[in-house]
């Protein structure tokens, strides 16, 4: 006798899976969207204004409102006092509208750094040189935020003068360093060729900007 073979199944169907919603889903989903909603739209505007404020700084310069050390040398970063009315830009400069600041008929230069800003140390060493290379002509100060020292002077100063952050405050209202200002009329955040490594053309632009003030 023959034996009986079994046949494999043709024209299985698929098997399916069926989800039952419940009847009151749609109560949930649409406050759920609308959340979601929201904070996909927040979550933007928070983004887009970040690059908004970022795409504002000057090359070079770095913010010190998130710095502890600097917090604690007395930088606010809320002073929202503007410096004058704009004249022109000069070099790398912002010429304001402003009297002139000077020490023994010399034009006032201030440095405002850090010892933890890359920047502030590219152009540390240049600065101090020209200073004092120039000391017939300018009276400089190089405040360092947060040790409070003058690097132009052979003492250690461990505070910065009042009068003297009141000039970093009001020609920086943002925080931000290295912060150069020359005689309370021309200031600049950030280097100005640091992007080129070009140390000779910062030299050159203080030159003409002291030629300016005398």
């Amino acid at each position: 006798m023959a034996k009986k073979q079994k046949g494999k199944q043709q024209d299985s169907e698929p098997s399916v899976i069926e989800l039952s919603v419940p009847d009151n889903f749609g109560a949930f989903a649409t406050p759920i969207a609308i959340i979601l909603s929201a904070v996909i739209v927040s979550a933007a505007v928070i983004y887009a204004g970040s690059k908004l404020d970022g795409s504002s700084n000057t090359l070079g310069a770095e913010d010190t409102s998130n710095n502890s050390s600097a917090d604690d040398s007395g930088t606010t970063g809320d002073n929202t006092e503007e410096p004058g009315e704009i004249v022109r830009a000069y070099e790398t400069f912002t010429e304001y509208d402003t009297d002139i600041c000077k020490d023994d008929g010399k034009p006032i230069v201030y440095l405002f750094s850090t010892t933890w800003c890359s920047h502030c140390q590219w152009i540390a060493d240049t600065f101090d040189k020209w200073a004092k290379d120039n000391s017939d002509k300018v009276k400089a100060y190089h405040w360092q935020i947060d040790t409070g020292d003058n690097t132009l002077t052979d003492k250690e100063e461990t505070e910065i003068p009042q009068e003297h952050m009141d000039v970093y405050e009001k020609f920086n209202p943002g925080g931000s360093i290295p912060t150069f200002v020359f005689g309370c009329r021309y200031s600049r955040i950030g280097n100005g060729y640091e992007s080129e490594d070009d140390l000779d053309k910062e030299i050159d632009s203080f030159d003409k900007v002291i030629d300016e003030l005398i």
